[in-house]
């Protein structure tokens, strides 16, 4: 009997005393170093990056004291001092310095997990080559089994004493045991090219079939210990799901473009859907610097009716942007922080322009030389950086696989509480409001190193607010003393002091309508929670306003009490602008050859063989409206400028002229385009180059060297011999990198100059039509009476003439010095300029820089076309009369 009582006592202390909730981990991401050796020449637009990075690593790491440091690609430049991409080992010897610096910060290299990005691998013909220098100094390099290993597996263990109290199940049922449980599991993704051309052919992550089957084997490897819920999976890369091609590897042909773009061009597809169906909580990247804008972030639904969330970070080498993250009991938080020196880029625009300004902030900056700021405008860092871990922000809440439901207990019917009463509640029900709206944060000192931070000199507060801007409560948060810590002050992670609060209140109940009423209704769904924290010098740091979900009971008929609870089921929406939800929504390599393929469509159908196939119908409408005709000055029927339209018939005249000019401006190329498509040698050539365009090679350029010949580039590919072990074969090697410059060629150059030929030619078919008798042509002058003799043939037609019509008569009526080989409107030198100025600027240039001086000489379907355009109108001799050409002419 007394064995039976004491082992009551004892599982009723097991059940009484709780093991105390996991601590926080944090660790930190950065992207996009590129370490350069043009420091020099880039240093008005980028700083110092090498020196602001050893600075950071020496002075705010060891105040983070993160468990682990994630650098997701683009770790050099690897660019001569002309764009051309050249792996140069003096920049991975500045990255490795940056590892030592990391190490010495608390952070040793087996904690840092690294992976190259697409500027690591330019002019990298194989890895593990002598130009592989991302095997030789980068941390994972150094730790990887093979060069051809590319998916790498980490697990971050669960801060030392922590312990989760399980079943054998994960359920926490009876026969529980401690085990440590990982906090979680981190996936490398190597998706990089090989061989590794030259920009700008080496853009997109290619995952194709092989690399697919890594990463399904490495996940499908992963296996908590007994006792451990689902594991938690956060993967890393240098690339966006959006910008990785996963489709099959295609063959050089007509077949194989159409089938690359039948692909899908969702987002989920791909190496996005083999993540989600793994349930992965997070995809951690960069690439993209913030050309989509600041926050390209997006997350996706799981087959499994979870969520993974897809969070792309701006560039360190462009405005010093770094991440810090937390693990908290399965729940990920975040923050994106910049760091500012005196050797920082000062971008134009910055979202922290205000709080730069802020006069706490800037004696903070002189007294330390360095400062740091948060991307989110609700957010302060000042002396300290607060990170809200529990719970989640409800936009990114909850990831991962889908959280089974609770079990819903059966309740005794309870009778209506009177005016004044209130429940008395249980053990139960006491007990459940204790554990009831927990919030924590952790808050990070940058005036000392986290060994050294004093908690008891901090004021740290919860505040909650309503939608409406209300505030709901604000209460002072207590420091954590979790089991084991000894007292010390330092609880928490690693780095960061955890700070706890009970983020409830009580307040009156209001009908549905905001009135007072007998039945309860919550103020609101969502509650803003922040956390402030005030120092020794006063200033107020604050975390970045996150939403939240409230949660209210009824005490009374008159009072509620009302909690902050995570958000359940979806997550919240994201508040992106159009150009960040489109940078994650589509699959971008398959969009693009589509989006080429629809413009290459509408080049052929729409401005060459619809106007071909309906000329005969709109010619008539063209030649009847005054607003389309191009004609001598002294025939023209409207006044040519509204200066002389006011002097002769008032402001209305004016305004009808410029109108009128207006208008007719707008529809001339439209016209042009049904009076060129007449013309069968112009029309012809114009349709032949664009089939050209489709199927053969567009330029010659080094996509490999010192030692390779040119490679040939084609829309779809790149053909050469780009394999060091058989230098003499020749190699198609297909990537949607192309697509990118020739969608950018076909929307910038050759879709205008389709629409400048057709005007020119245009404009001489009509100056012909509308020339006087007796006009004189290039041929020499004609007599008067031919020139009455065609005046007369054609007013006995029935007037004018059919564009069809003159180009067979020819141009017996033509001015020669206004329909000649070279008679050009300075509208249309103009515009021929300006099309060449946009496209050197814009392409040209570039590619001269990245691809060399042979991209431009060697390349009919590239910087050829606007020269090919003006050849072809200067070769075309105009509307002539069929045997009217003299001999020797």
């Amino acid at each position: 009997m007394r064995l039976l009582l004491l082992a009551c006592l004892l599982a009723a202390a097991a059940e009484a005393v709780a093991p105390p909730p996991p601590l926080p981990l944090a660790f930190v991401h950065l992207s996009d170093i590129h370490y350069s050796t043009n420091v020099r020449k880039y240093w008005r637009l980028f700083g110092d990056r090498e020196g602001d990075a050893a600075l950071w690593a020496q002075q705010v790491v060891p105040r983070l004291r993160p468990a682990a440091a994630l650098v997701t690609g683009d770790i050099t430049d690897s660019k001569t001092a002309h764009g051309e991409g050249l792996q140069q080992e003096v920049e991975w010897l500045a990255y490795a310095s940056l590892l030592r610096n990391l190490s010495a910060a608390g952070v040793p290299e087996q904690l840092v997990w690294d992976v190259p990005g697409n500027h690591d691998t330019f002019n990298m013909p194989v890895r593990g080559g002598p130009n592989d220098f991302f095997a030789t100094h980068s941390a994972e390099g150094k730790r990887r089994a093979s060069h051809q290993q590319r998916v790498y597996l980490h697990q971050l263990p669960a801060p030392p004493g922590q312990q989760q109290q399980q079943g054998s199940d994960g359920s926490g049922s009876d026969g529980s045991s401690a085990v440590n449980c990982p906090a979680a599991w981190f996936l490398g993704l190597d998706p990089t090219p090989e061989p590794g051309l030259r920009s700008p052919t080496n853009f997109a992550g290619l995952a194709r079939p092989a690399f697919l089957a890594e990463v399904r084997a490495t996940l499908q490897s992963i296996e908590p210990p007994a006792g451990c819920g689902p594991p938690l999976i956060i993967a890393y890369c240098h690339y966006p799901l959006s910008t990785i091609d996963s489709t099959e590897p295609h063959s050089l042909g007509p077949a194989a473009i159409l089938l690359h773009a039948a692909h899908k061009a969702t987002a989920m597809q791909g190496l996005t859907q083999l993540l989600a169906e793994h349930n992965v909580a997070a995809v951690l990247s960069g690439h993209l610097h913030s050309s989509f804008g600041q926050r390209l972030h997006r997350v996706h639904s799981t087959p499994a009716g979870g969520h993974m969330a897809e969070l792309e970070t701006a560039a360190w080498k462009d405005d010093r942007r770094f991440r810090v993250l937390a693990l908290d009991g399965g729940a990920l938080s975040f923050v994106e922080l910049m760091f500012h020196t005196r050797n920082a880029p000062r971008m134009p625009g910055r979202s922290d322009a205000p709080a730069m300004q802020d006069a706490a902030w800037q004696a903070a900056y002189e007294r330390r030389g360095w400062a740091v700021t948060a991307l989110d405008p609700s957010a302060a860092v000042i002396d300290h950086v607060a990170l809200i871990t529990s719970p989640p922000d409800g936009r990114y809440s909850s990831l991962g696989a889908p959280k089974p439901a609770a079990p819903k207990q059966r309740r005794q019917p309870q009778r209506q509480l009177g005016e004044g009463e209130e429940g008395s509640g249980s053990d139960g029900a006491e007990e459940e409001q204790e554990q009831q709206g927990w919030v924590r944060a952790l808050v990070f000192s940058l005036d000392t190193p986290a060994a050294e931070q004093p908690a008891e000199q901090l004021e740290v507060r919860l505040s909650g607010w309503l939608p409406n801007g209300v505030q709901l409560f604000s209460k002072p948060m207590q420091l954590q003393q979790p089991a084991g810590s000894g007292g010390s002050g330092n609880s928490g992670s690693d780095g960061g002091l955890l700070f706890a609060a009970q983020g409830e209140t009580t307040v009156s109940c209001v009908g549905a309508a905001g009135d007072p009423a007998a039945h309860c209704h919550a103020p609101a769904d969502l509650v803003d929670i922040q956390v402030s924290v005030r120092g020794r010098s006063g200033a107020v740091s604050r975390s970045a306003r996150q939403p939240a979900a409230l949660r209210c009971t009824a005490l009374t008929t008159s009072h509620q009490r009302c909690w902050v609870a995570p958000v359940e089921g979806r997550p919240l929406p994201l508040k992106v602008t159009a150009l960040e939800w489109a940078g994650l929504a589509f699959n971008w390599p398959v969009m693009v050859h589509r989006l080429f393929l629809c413009a290459w469509l509408f080049q052929v159908g729409a401005l060459l063989v619809a106007p071909r196939l309906l000329a005969s119908r709109v010619q008539p409408l063209i030649a009847a409206s005054p607003l389309l005709q191009c004609r001598a000055s002294d025939q023209l029927q409207l006044p040519s400028t509204p200066r002389s339209a006011a002097a002769s018939g008032g402001v209305a005249a004016a305004a009808q002229t410029l109108v009128a000019t207006a208008v007719s401006y707008l529809l001339w190329p439209v016209a042009a385009l049904f009076i060129s498509a007449s013309v069968t040698g112009v029309w012809a050539a114009q349709l032949a180059f664009s089939l050209y365009l489709l199927l053969g090679p567009w330029l010659l350029y080094t996509g490999l060297s010192p030692g390779y010949p040119p490679a040939v580039m084609f829309h779809f590919g790149v053909l050469g011999r780009l394999d060091p072990s058989a230098p003499a074969s020749w190699r198609f090697i297909s990537t949607c990198d192309t697509m990118f410059v020739s969608l950018l060629h076909l929307l910038l150059c050759v879709l205008p100059a389709t629409l400048w030929v057709a005007c020119v030619v245009a404009r001489r078919c009509q100056l012909a039509h509308h020339a006087s008798p007796g006009a004189v042509s290039r041929s020499g002058s004609r007599s008067s009476s031919e020139g009455s003799t065609c005046g007369r043939r054609r007013l006995e037609s029935g007037g004018e003439a059919s564009y069809r019509s003159l180009l067979r008569e020819g141009n017996c009526l033509a001015d020669g010095s206004a329909a000649g080989r070279w008679a050009f409107s300075v509208p249309q030198l103009a515009a021929l300029a300006a099309l060449a100025a946009l496209n050197w600027a814009g392409v040209y240039y570039k590619a001269a820089s990245l691809m060399g001086a042979i991209s431009l000489l060697a390349s009919p379907g590239f910087a050829w076309t606007l020269p090919l355009a003006l050849l072809l109108v200067v070769a075309w001799p105009g509307p002539r009369r069929a045997g009217s050409t003299q001999k020797g002419e």
